[in-house]
């Protein structure tokens, strides 16, 4: 009677598990989506792409002054 009430509780838990699992993986698909889709944004308008390059080079190289925009 112990062994099957584990295996209904194991099979309860895994179930669960697979449940979180298979939100959390949804939840990591959108966020990929949505960093693709904001990439993809910003190497179609070069203008905002080149700023964001600037950005970077900014925060690379802290000596330089800020108000070059």
């Amino acid at each position: 009677m112990h062994v099957y009430c584990a295996t209904v509780l194991l099979l309860l838990w895994s179930h669960n598990l697979c449940t979180m699992l298979f939100q959390a993986s949804q939840i990591i698909f959108a966020t990929i989506v949505l960093f693709l889709y904001y990439f993809s944004f910003y190497f179609h308008h070069a203008d905002h792409f080149t700023i964001f390059e600037l950005e970077i080079l900014h925060s690379q190289q802290p000596h330089q002054t800020r108000n070059m925009h």
